[in-house]
C-alpha cells in the first residue's frame, strides 16, 4: 500500500489538525476579553485579562512578546509607569522587523495548512520605534533616569537602521527624539540644541519666568489593528496580485478566511488645565495612518497566505478522497479533511492592538508647587518642583472623559 493511500497518515492528518488546533490559541482569542473591557472603557479589567493570559496560558514567542506589549501599553496610559517599563523591556528583544532565519518544516506545513499565525512575526518598522519610545517615557515618569538613557540609545539605533533601510515614514522620530535630549540632558550629558522634527520651536527645558514647564505625552484612542475577516476568493486573489491564470488553475471557489483592519477608536483632542494655565498641543502624530499605511504594505503577503492555504486545502481534500477510495474507504475522507481544515482556519491576525490611534505632546508652564490637573471630569494631582520639567503621560478613551478617568498621571521623584 503506497503511503499517500494509508488509512493511517489520513487519520493522522486529521488529528494532526484538531490537536493543533486545540492546543494553540489563536492570537485574537488570546486578547479577546482584554478588547471587550476595552470597548466598554473598563482598562483595568483588560490588564487583569492579559496578565491572566500570560500568567496561565504560557505563550510563547511573538504572541508572549504582543501580550506584553499591549499589557505594557496600558499600564503606561494608567500611570504604572515602572510595570509598563519591564513590560517594554521584555518584549523588545522578541520583535524582529525582518525575517532572521529560516522557518522550522512544522511551521511551514502548519501555515500552509491551516494557521497562518504559525509562521514567524514579522514586526512592521512603527512597532519596533515604538516599544523603545514607550520604554523611554516610562523610564522618565519613574525618574529611572539610567534606564531611560539606555531605552533612548536603544530608540535611536533602530532609528538609524529604519532610517538607512528607508523604513521609517511613521512621524514618530519627532517625539522620539525629543525623549532621547530629555534622557540625556538629565544626566548632564550635552545634546544638540536643535528641533525635533517640529516639536518645539524652542528648547524643551525653558522656563517662562519662575514657571516651569510641563509636559504632557497623551496616547489617544485606539488606533485600528487585525481582525479576522471572510472574504470572496476572487477578492482574496486581488488583493494578493495574483495572475489571472494561477488563480483558474488553483479553482478555489467560495469565501476564504484571511485579514482584516478593524474600525479606528479615535479621541477628541482635549485641552488640559491647571492652576488658571491651559495645556497647547505642539506636536502630534497620527498613529492610526501609520497603522493602516503598514497594513497596506502588507496585506498583499497575509492575502496570498491566505490564499494559499485555501489552494492547500483544497488540493489535499482531493489527494485524500482519491486515496480514500483506493482503499475502500469512499470519498468522506477528503471531505472530512476540508471541512476539518477549513474549521480551524486562522488568518494571521497578531499585531500591537492596543496603539493608541494618536500621540499627542501637550505643553503648559506652571509655577512650583501642587495643582490638580484636569480635563472634563477627570482628574490629577501634580507637583511641580523648582528648576525641573515635569514630565506625565495620560491615557485618553474614544468613550470620553468618563473611561479616560482610568488612566493615571504621575511625575518624577525626587
Amino acid at each position: 500500500m503506497s503511503p499517500v493511500g494509508s488509512p493511517t497518515l489520513i487519520t493522522g492528518l486529521l488529528l494532526g489538525a484538531l490537536t493543533v488546533a486545540a492546543c494553540s490559541p489563536h492570537y485574537a482569542q488570546r486578547v479577546g476579553d482584554a478588547h471587550r473591557a476595552l470597548s466598554l472603557g473598563d482598562v483595568e479589567a483588560a490588564e487583569a485579562a492579559l496578565e491572566d493570559e500570560l500568567a496561565h496560558r504560557a505563550p510563547q514567542g511573538a504572541d508572549r512578546a504582543l501580550l506584553l506589549l499591549e499589557l505594557g501599553t496600558l499600564k503606561l496610559m494608567r500611570g504604572a509607569y515602572d510595570q509598563a517599563a519591564e513590560c517594554f523591556r521584555q518584549a523588545d528583544p522578541a520583535l524582529e522587523v525582518i525575517d532572521i532565519g529560516a522557518e522550522t518544516p512544522k511551521a511551514v506545513v502548519t501555515s500552509h495548512l491551516f494557521d497562518g499565525s504559525s509562521a514567524k512575526y514579522r514586526a512592521p518598522p512603527h512597532e519596533k520605534q515604538l516599544v523603545n519610545l514607550f520604554g523611554v517615557a516610562a523610564r522618565l515618569a519613574a525618574n529611572d533616569l539610567t534606564g531611560a538613557t539606555v531605552e533612548a540609545r536603544r530608540y535611536d539605533v533602530m532609528e538609524r537602521y529604519l532610517s538607512n533601510q528607508q523604513l521609517s515614514d511613521s512621524g514618530l522620530d519627532g517625539l522620539g527624539q525629543w525623549l532621547h535630549r530629555w534622557a540625556h540632558s538629565q544626566t548632564g550629558r550635552r545634546v544638540r540644541k536643535t528641533t525635533a522634527n517640529g516639536v518645539a520651536e524652542s528648547p524643551w527645558w525653558i522656563e517662562l519666568g519662575h514657571r516651569q514647564p510641563v509636559w504632557i505625552v497623551e496616547l489617544a484612542g485606539r488606533a485600528p489593528h487585525r481582525k479576522p475577516v471572510s472574504r470572496a476568493s476572487s477578492d482574496v486573489a486581488r488583493r494578493a496580485r495574483l495572475s489571472d491564470e494561477l488563480t483558474r488553475a488553483s479553482r478555489v471557489s467560495g469565501t476564504i478566511a484571511t485579514v482584516g483592519l478593524s474600525a479606528e477608536e479615535a479621541a477628541p483632542e482635549v485641552a488640559f488645565s491647571a492652576s488658571g494655565a491651559t495645556s497647547d498641543v505642539v506636536w502630534s502624530a497620527d498613529v492610526s495612518a501609520t497603522v493602516r499605511s503598514a497594513f497596506a504594505s502588507a496585506e498583499p503577503r497575509l492575502s496570498e497566505a491566505a490564499y494559499t492555504r485555501a489552494a492547500t486545502r483544497r488540493t489535499a481534500g482531493r489527494a485524500s478522497t482519491q486515496a480514500g477510495k483506493k482503499v475502500g474507504v469512499g470519498g468522506w475522507v477528503g471531505q472530512a479533511l476540508n471541512v476539518t481544515l477549513g474549521a480551524y482556519d486562522r488568518p494571521d491576525t497578531r499585531a500591537w492592538t492596543t496603539l493608541p490611534a494618536a500621540i499627542r505632546l501637550h505643553r503648559m508652564h506652571l509655577p512650583p508647587g501642587e495643582h490638580r490637573l484636569s480635563y472634563g471630569v477627570w482628574r490629577r494631582d501634580v507637583v511641580v518642583r523648582a528648576g525641573k520639567p515635569a514630565l506625565v503621560v495620560v491615557g485618553t478613551h474614544a468613550r470620553g472623559a468618563a473611561s479616560a478617568t482610568m488612566a493615571g498621571v504621575s511625575v518624577p521623584r525626587q
